[in-house]
């Protein structure tokens, strides 16, 4: 679309890859980052929002500002090609199915954030909204029953490992905390950190973190392995849980 329209193809790339890496570490109502961790943290469901708000609103800033300037960099003219004969006879009937299933993805989102916010929701909430979501799209699309279930098991296979991770993270939380070791690791974490204060301490915390992400990519399973260990430590430092979370 964008290379029609007289883009790159990297334009493509920063409108839908970029920009949702961007919202995703901007995040404030993400119940399976912000929600983990906070939930593990003992810490209210989104609390310390306004902060959170700010940190995404300079992020997207950023990140439109820049996408502008390069795509008025590398503007080209259009395609010339004439696309009427490659449009099927059912474009306007496939593009309202598409405008109607935005819509409802839109829908979603709202109903996610009122849930959230005023109802208590959470995970099983949460998850049952996204189901009811997922199958109304399939419907709408025009997808047979069978169809639809197709799609959601090939979709779940993409998060089971994810969802593994997360279980044996619990297991090892169990193992640390009963096995006393995890008495062991925080004092040699806070004598090692004792010159370093608040600001290093943090410091490390987001560097640790962003090592392993070249391990596990998943940010849920990454908040149930770290944040029990993450969390009493912050404490040991007089540091603020909400800014170990953040």
């Amino acid at each position: 679309l964008v290379v029609s329209m007289g883009y790159d193809d990297v334009v493509g790339v920063l409108i839908v890859d970029a920009a949702a890496n961007i919202g995703f570490s901007g995040a404030f109502l993400n119940p399976f980052t912000i929600g983990v961790a906070q939930e593990m943290a003992d810490l209210p469901l989104f609390s310390g929002m306004g902060y959170r708000v700010l940190c995404w609103c300079i992020l997207t800033s950023a990140m439109v500002v820049f996408t502008l300037v390069y795509a008025s960099r590398i503007r080209k003219a259009p395609a010339a090609a004439d696309m009427s004969s490659d449009t099927p006879d059912d474009a306007d009937g496939s593009h309202r199915r598409h405008a109607v299933i935005l819509a409802v993805l839109l829908a979603t989102v709202a109903a996610l954030i009122v849930g959230v916010t005023c109802l208590h929701w959470y995970i099983s909430e949460i998850s049952a909204l996204f189901l009811a979501m997922g199958v109304l799209c399939g419907v709408i699309a025009g997808y047979s029953a069978n169809r639809i279930a197709d799609e959601f098991v090939a979709g779940a296979k993409d998060i089971f490992p994810a969802a593994m991770v997360v279980g044996l993270a619990s297991g090892i939380v169990v193992i640390l905390e009963n096995g006393h070791i995890i008495d062991s690791i925080l004092p040699g974490m806070a004598t090692g950190l004792d010159c370093a204060g608040r600001t290093g301490a943090l410091s490390l915390m987001y560097g640790i973190q962003t090592v392993i992400n070249l391990v596990i990519p998943s940010a849920t399973a990454k908040a149930a392995i770290t944040i029990p260990i993450m969390a009493p430590f912050s404490d040991m430092i007089g540091l603020s849980r909400q800014a170990m979370v953040l």
